[in-house]
């Protein structure tokens, strides 16, 4: 009576634990599969009809994976360009120049937006070099939410978005200073730190946060999506070992023994 415990103890329990990892393996697919609670792909990635994620062809020219990160990019450098277009007419007409070439050297300096995803840290240093002509307001959001939201280091990010804070701070601190002794506003000295520092922090740290967000969104999402595939994997080589132990067992071998 002993000896046939054990034999069916032998031979049921590789087919118990065959069928439980094919159950779990089966019932975990079909959770990760599941429109609710499949993960959103990153850009430039597709989920197909089996769940499993590939790298989308490159349709975009140049640099970008989709037409509509071009399309996109083309309408934010067009708006730059425009806005530092117009605030060029200003810049002519207090140095001097024509107002074509204040309008051209905006609408250069906007339209460099459209690099931002190949080169963010050169759009900032635009957007920075172009501040004291009170232009680029534009360029300098959208270049420091691409730059926050990259993969560069952080002590890069840092440095630069302090430099924006710093020119901004330079900037409004002289144009309301000018404004206030040319009679524009008429208030107290606490408004010339006050509007200068809410200014620049308002111009500045918005983007930054912003972009830092939805880069460390994206690095955890690209995280799990790892450990789910590794976990796929896992589970895939335990329904293997129960399968071949299942063979063993219906072969009469034990597989535990040498």
């Amino acid at each position: 009576m002993p000896y046939r415990m054990a034999s069916v103890r032998r031979y049921l329990f590789p087919v118990i634990e065959f069928v439980t990892v094919r159950l779990r393996v089966v019932v975990w697919a079909a959770r990760r599969n599941s429109p609710e609670n499949r993960a959103p792909a990153p850009l430039g990635w597709r989920h197909d009809h089996d769940g499993e994620d590939h790298a989308a062809a490159r349709g975009g020219p140049w640099w970008w994976t989709r037409w509509r990160g071009a399309v996109l990019d083309a309408g934010l450098a067009v708006g730059s360009a425009a806005e530092c277009g117009a605030e060029g007419v200003r810049f002519a007409r207090d140095a001097g120049v024509p107002a074509a070439v204040g309008v051209v050297f905006g609408v250069l300096a906007g339209s460099t937006l459209i690099v931002r995803l190949k080169w963010p840290i050169a759009v900032v240093l635009v957007s920075i070099a172009i501040t004291p002509a009170q232009m680029g307001y534009v360029m300098g959001i959208v270049g420091l939410y691409t730059l926050a939201a990259s993969e560069l280091p952080r002590r890069i990010i840092g440095a630069l978005a302090g430099m924006s804070f710093l020119g901004m701070l330079i900037v409004m601190f002289v144009r309301v200073r000018q404004d206030m002794q040319h009679g524009t506003w008429e208030l107290g000295d606490w408004f010339l730190p006050f509007a200068s520092i809410t200014t620049a922090v308002g111009m500045t740290a918005p983007p930054v946060l912003l972009g830092m967000y939805v880069g460390a969104r994206r690095r955890l999402m690209e995280s799990l999506r790892e450990r789910a595939d590794s976990l796929e994997r896992e589970l895939q080589l335990l329904a293997e070992r129960a399968e071949e132990r299942a063979e063993w067992a219906r072969g009469g071998a034990d597989p535990d023994r040498p």
